[in-house]
């Protein structure tokens, strides 16, 4: 059955107090929800009206998770968007990669006179804009165990803003949004944020 741009299946025996199971899926989306609802124990003989009320309550909570689970797609943005709002921040953007559906931009801000080369793109799954900051060359094994620890005890502070090394062996800083109902003004917030942190932890990478 579809529901404004939903369908929706349902499975198990609706009878004698059996356990119901709604399987959902938002149109043109990868995300699933799923809903238990525990029907009263009405036998199968029972008159129609009872039955129109078994299907009508089933309906009705197929209904209420559609609401409350279903992703809001129409606010995620894409490639395209992601550029149009920070060159709206007024920032010179630099294409690190321009395939579609990979789009990568870097721009440059400035704090306490250190140049910061902030990265932007969308996450594969979609579902997180991403900003980071290459600090440079990952700490090598050889150095003291304390300089990693120092940075994961760091990662408590500036959280959710986190340090981590990528499989290239890249020390980075990175501040991941989710992507939806993402406005300039979240943009900005969370570019400050995460140019601040660089500088308030210099000290654990400048060495590198």
């Amino acid at each position: 059955m579809v529901f404004g741009g939903a369908w929706t299946s349902f499975s198990g025996r609706c009878w004698r107090g059996h356990w119901v199971q709604l399987t959902q899926k938002k149109f043109l989306s990868d995300d699933f929800a799923r809903t238990i609802v525990y029907l009263p124990d009405i036998p199968m003989k029972s008159k129609p009206l009872t039955r129109a009320w078994m299907f009508a309550a089933t309906l009705a909570t197929a209904s209420m998770a559609l609401v409350f689970s279903s992703p809001v797609l129409q606010d995620q943005l894409d490639g395209p968007k992601l550029k149009t709002i920070l060159e709206g921040l007024g920032h010179e953007l630099k294409v690190l990669d321009s395939e579609v559906g990979k789009e990568k931009y870097e721009f440059k801000v400035n704090r306490d006179e250190l140049d910061i080369y902030v990265a932007a793109e969308i996450s594969p799954s979609k579902n997180y804009v991403w900003l980071t900051v290459f600090l440079g060359p990952a700490p090598k094994d050889s150095e003291p165990a304390a300089k990693f620890r120092e940075m994961l005890k760091a990662n408590s502070r500036i959280q959710p803003t986190q340090f981590y090394i990528t499989a290239s062996d890249k020390l980075m800083l990175g501040f991941a949004m989710e992507n939806r109902t993402l406005t300039a003004q979240v943009f900005k917030r969370t570019i400050d944020k995460l140019a601040g942190d660089v500088v308030s932890t210099e000290d654990l990478w400048s060495s590198n």
